[in-house]
This record gives C-alpha cells, sequence and structure tokens, in this order.
C-alpha cells in the first residue's frame, strides 16, 4: 500500500489508504439538493479505532472528529465552527458521515482520515460527493411544417428545468418516422396523409430523479384551424399552460408594412 509522510505538530505520521481499495478512484456518493447524504465508512474487522476525522477539500482543518471510547462508552462527536454546523452527525457501527440539507455547495472531494490506537499509522478514504435536484415535470413545444415532398414535418422540444448537474432526455414511442437532435432534447416526426396519429412523451432523468411530460397528440397533417395547408406555407403550434401566459409569434418579411387593423 502507498505510504505518505505527514509531519503534524512536530510528530511524524504514516498516511496509509484504506484496504484493498486503495489503488480504487474515489468513492462517488451522489446526494439530491435539500436532502440528506450518508458518506460511507466501512472499517476493517479487528481494527482497534481511536477517533475518526472527516474532512472537507474547500475547508480548512476536519469539519467533524469523533472519538472513540476503548471501554465501550458513547462516542465523543465534535462538529467544527464551519458551514456544516449542524447539519452533520455519525450513522451506524462504522461511524459513516451525514449530511444533511445538502447545498450546491456541499458538492466535492471529501476525506475519512482513521487514527488507530497505540500507531502512528492512519487509514484515508477518499470520496467525491455530487449534488443534484429533483426534477420537475417537463414541458413540450411543438411546431410543425410542411416539406418539400408534402409530408408533415412535426418538432417537439423537450424543457427540462434543472439548474445544475446532466440531465438525459427519451422519447416513447420511437420509430422510423423519428428523429433525435440536440442531446436527444428534439424529436423531430415525419407524417404524410393516411398515418396513424401518435402520442409522444418525453421523460428526464438525473442521478436522483426522473420526470416525464403530458402525452402531446401528434396529427399526420399540417393542415388544421389556424395552420395553412399550401407547401410554401409554415404552420406553428403553441401549447400554453392554464393559468399563464402565452405568445403567439408573428414574423413580418422584410419589406412588408403592416396595415392598421380596425375592430369593428
Amino acid at each position: 500500500m502507498p505510504l505518505e509522510i505527514i509531519v503534524h505538530g512536530g510528530i511524524l505520521w504514516a498516511h496509509e489508504e484504506m484496504g484493498p481499495g486503495a489503488s480504487r478512484a474515489p468513492t462517488v456518493v451522489t446526494g439530491t439538493l435539500g436532502g440528506s447524504v450518508t458518506l460511507p465508512l466501512q472499517l476493517q474487522d479487528g481494527q482497534q479505532v481511536e477517533s475518526i476525522s472527516w474532512v472537507c477539500r474547500s475547508v480548512p482543518g476536519a469539519i467533524a472528529t469523533v472519538t472513540l471510547v476503548e471501554a465501550g462508552g458513547p462516542d465523543t462527536f465534535h462538529q467544527a465552527d464551519s458551514r456544516y454546523w449542524g447539519r452533520l452527525s455519525v450513522v451506524g457501527p462504522d461511524r459513516s458521515l451525514q449530511i444533511s440539507h445538502l447545498s450546491w455547495a456541499d458538492a466535492g472531494s471529501y476525506r475519512a482520515h482513521v487514527n488507530l490506537r497505540s500507531s502512528r499509522l492512519t487509514h484515508t478514504r477518499e470520496y467525491s460527493l455530487h449534488v443534484y435536484e429533483q426534477l420537475t415535470q417537463p414541458h413540450v413545444t411543438m411546431s410543425t411544417r410542411i416539406s418539400g415532398n408534402g409530408h408533415c414535418l412535426i418538432i417537439l422540444t423537450c424543457v427540462a428545468e434543472s439548474r445544475g448537474g446532466t440531465v438525459t432526455y427519451s422519447w416513447t414511442p420511437l420509430g422510423p418516422q423519428t428523429t433525435l437532435s440536440h442531446g436527444g432534447s428534439i424529436l423531430s416526426v415525419t407524417l404524410q396523409p393516411g398515418d396513424s396519429a401518435l402520442n409522444f412523451t418525453c421523460t428526464v432523468k438525473n442521478p436522483v430523479s426522473n420526470s416525464s411530460s403530458l402525452p402531446i397528440l401528434v396529427l399526420p397533417s399540417c393542415s388544421g384551424p389556424g395552420i395553412l395547408g399550401s407547401e410554401e406555407s409554415v404552420g406553428e403550434t403553441v401549447i400554453g399552460t392554464l393559468g399563464k401566459s402565452a405568445t403567439l409569434p408573428l414574423e413580418i418579411p422584410v419589406g412588408q408594412e403592416g396595415g392598421k387593423s380596425n375592430s369593428g
């Protein structure tokens, strides 16, 4: 196992990564914004542990320390005066660290330093904490146009409100008439007269949650109320939410003046 020599308080200490996982990457832990997460610590059988110090790379010094009583009495738990104050606790027989009321700032690298009795050897376990938010229901916008061959091209755009982290998109159903683009957030559907109407649903996911949109009905024709059917015309369907505002976009060709509209 690799050893790291540390001088602390004038004393020479040996630092060693823990057990068979010494050469592995840090343990990845995911948590939900506002929720709780546990950094798991698995002590080796037979280890005589004196104390465990928990360190965050973005905070100077230990954020928490637990001291084990040799006679089997209650442990002594100390939280440092940091932004973690009041949000830390030790859980389970291995004294894993639990962080509550997670914030975006809590994401990052952590270490657990396990100090053994009657030894200057310190075992270390590393963690990488990722924080994600609970995804809300995505909404889908739809636009349509008639292609040169007379087929109807419907473009569905799925929008997920996320302030951070990776979001993946998926659609159902998929088939030879559909094409995905922009990382899966946009679905293009090509239909022609005689095809069946289809219902599409967009699902968004991140490591801690998933959510699906309401089904969107797609018709095989671009013709309909408010949509012109000629090949040169472009019709657009705008979807709004009950109780909220919606915008009907108007594009006026360059050089064409708009006349006044008189209401009778």
